[in-house]
């Protein structure tokens, strides 16, 4: 068994990292675009209130439409990080050859 690496080898455990951190960065900024157009709705849904009833009513909307976002953002994440721990170890198995 040998531990030098293969230009190709070594090329895919230099980029897989900065590859992974690019897909990471951009679904921050994917979630962090979509809760910015959530707390605008739900600004846009306060100034409309009249009444108690509606003030009630925006603020649950907006707790139930955030728990399912950051719901949803949170599995996507996880799933992106277990694909790449995946990807990782798959790889890893292969430098020792």
């Amino acid at each position: 068994m040998t531990w030098e690496m293969s230009p190709d080898q070594l090329k895919s455990a230099s980029w897989t990292p900065m590859e992974m951190g690019q897909a990471y960065g951009s679904k921050l900024m994917e979630f962090g675009v979509k809760n910015a157009a959530s707390a605008l709705k739900f600004a846009e849904d306060l100034a409309r209130i009249k009444s108690p009833t509606d003030f009630t009513d925006a603020v649950t909307n907006h707790t139930r439409r955030q728990f399912e976002s950051l719901s949803d953002q949170f599995h996507q994440l996880s799933t992106l990080v277990q694909d790449s721990a995946t990807t990782d170890e798959s790889e890893a198995a292969g430098l020792g050859d």
